[in-house]
């Protein structure tokens, strides 16, 4: 809680607001999008909201918002590590690029869920968090803070002599779904899933029920006739 309200002061963001996730799904401004698309993105805003404060990456919550305005860009490290938490096998340990061990806020091992068997699952969740920049205006490459810069900029307002040309960077922004290191987890997990093979979610559709009709009534057998009854009264009855 210490760590949202910090945040929340530093970004000059009013602490409820950030504390509580807005329940609007509209973060793609006036992006021709789907209602069911936007649905979709909305589930993923909010496995990422939990996912943020789980490992306590406080600033990337930001723009998941729809109050404040020129907020950060969400940490690429968080995305990357979002989309391994979702794919990988239900307890695997989370680790970082560099294999160091990510810890939620409490301290202890944050373990993989497992939830997307879909390898299309980390595609959508990609292009709902690039529409999200793209809406708030994080279009550019993907910069990430520099230490030297905010060390710097106390007696250099242009920050460190490698970013003087182009200005200090002091906070996060552009679009992080177009980095590298993104597309590269994307293009493993997409390979680990690419013997998915994707299953409906109905359990009788209606070329199935055309065939069942016909088998039990090709034949005069009244307890066939009974069962066929029973499987109509059971989709009427959506059982």
């Amino acid at each position: 809680m210490e760590g949202i309200k910090a945040t929340a002061l530093k970004w000059n963001v009013s602490v409820p607001d950030t504390i509580a996730f807005s329940t609007t799904r509209e973060r793609v401004g006036n992006r021709c999008v789907r209602s069911s698309t936007k649905e979709a993105y909305y589930f993923h805003y909010l496995q990422l909201w939990r996912f943020c404060a789980i490992i306590g990456d406080y600033d990337s919550m930001l723009i998941l918002l729809n109050g404040p305005s020129k907020v950060p860009a969400m940490k690429l490290e968080t995305i990357e590590a979002f989309v391994r938490f979702k794919r990988k096998t239900q307890g695997t340990p989370l680790v970082s690029i560099d294999g160091i061990p990510i810890l939620d806020v409490f301290g202890a091992q944050v373990l993989c869920d497992g939830n997307w068997k879909a390898p299309n699952k980390v595609t959508q969740c990609v292009s709902a968090i690039s529409a999200l920049h793209t809406y708030r205006d994080h279009t550019d490459r993907y910069i990430d803070v520099c230490a030297d810069c905010q060390a710097a900029v106390a007696h250099q307002p242009l920050g460190c002599e490698l970013h003087n040309p182009q200005g200090a960077h002091l906070y996060r922004q552009g679009n992080p779904t177009t980095h590298a290191t993104l597309k590269h987890t994307m293009h493993h997990l997409q390979q680990a899933g690419a013997d998915y093979q994707p299953k409906g979610a109905s359990q009788l559709l209606p070329c199935d029920l055309r065939q069942i009709w016909r088998y039990l009534l090709s034949s005069q057998c009244i307890v066939k006739l009974q069962t066929w009854v029973m499987i109509l009264m059971s989709c009427k009855m959506f059982l």
